[in-house]
């Protein structure tokens, strides 16, 4: 596990963040597969919630079947649903929530009754201009699904992925698309950043570069400095 030991990564609660486009996804992954964490992951946490049926999350349902936003309220109930199941009372990793100071404030409180906390929370920074690059140039295989970008991971034939499917681009990857969802992360969820900060447990991480690059940069971040502030 690196220079991380379990003994110490089973103390941790993570809140991992970033713009859409930072890699944050990937990174979760990769973090919680190293330091051996369950990840959740709001979306996938929503979807289970909805099959089990379960009274929130067949509110939630509601809202996913009309394409909205579950309100804080429904996702603040099953957050504390899950984080109270015995897989998660060693430590976890969260990913996509908090996304706003209302979830952050619901999240200290149902820790802070248990008498815990958030012990690190990333924020993997990445400049918007590149943000838009790496979205604006992806594209997708008709056939396989398999995902390219015209800059960093072009395919070899123009529009042609290497199974022969026709490559195209979601029309939600227009640059105009993209900069509006930055505006609206940049309204509800880099305020966490200074809400971070202000408690001490912030760790700005420098998202440029491969994602093996990143992943070391996160694990000498935790490694070095325990709770880090940036």
């Amino acid at each position: 596990m690196t220079s991380l030991d379990q003994q110490r990564a089973d103390g941790y609660r993570i809140v991992l963040m970033g713009p859409p486009a930072s890699g944050k996804g990937t990174q979760a992954e990769r973090l919680a597969a190293m330091l051996g964490l369950p990840l959740v992951v709001t979306g996938e946490m929503l979807r289970r919630a909805a099959a089990a049926g379960t009274p929130a999350g067949l509110e939630a349902k509601g809202f996913m079947d009309q394409g909205l936003l579950v309100p804080d309220d429904v996702l603040n109930r099953l957050v504390s649903e899950t984080l109270d199941g015995p897989d998660y009372g060693a430590g976890v990793i969260l990913d996509g929530y908090p996304r706003t100071l209302v979830q952050a404030e619901h999240l200290e409180r149902f820790w802070q009754s248990k008498e815990l906390g958030v012990t690190h929370a990333l924020f993997i920074s990445v400049p918007d201009e590149q943000l838009v690059r790496r979205q604006a140039g992806r594209l997708i295989c008709r056939e396989c699904g398999r995902v390219y970008n015209q800059y960093s991971l072009p395919p070899e034939i123009p529009g042609r992925c290497a199974c022969g499917g026709e490559l195209y681009q979601r029309s939600d990857d227009s640059e105009t698309t993209i900069r509006k969802r930055l505006d609206v992360y940049a309204e509800l969820t880099a305020p966490l950043v200074g809400y971070y900060r202000a408690r001490e447990v912030l760790c700005v991480i420098d998202g440029m570069g491969t994602p093996d690059e990143v992943h070391h940069r996160i694990v000498a971040a935790l490694a070095e400095r325990g709770a880090c502030q940036s």
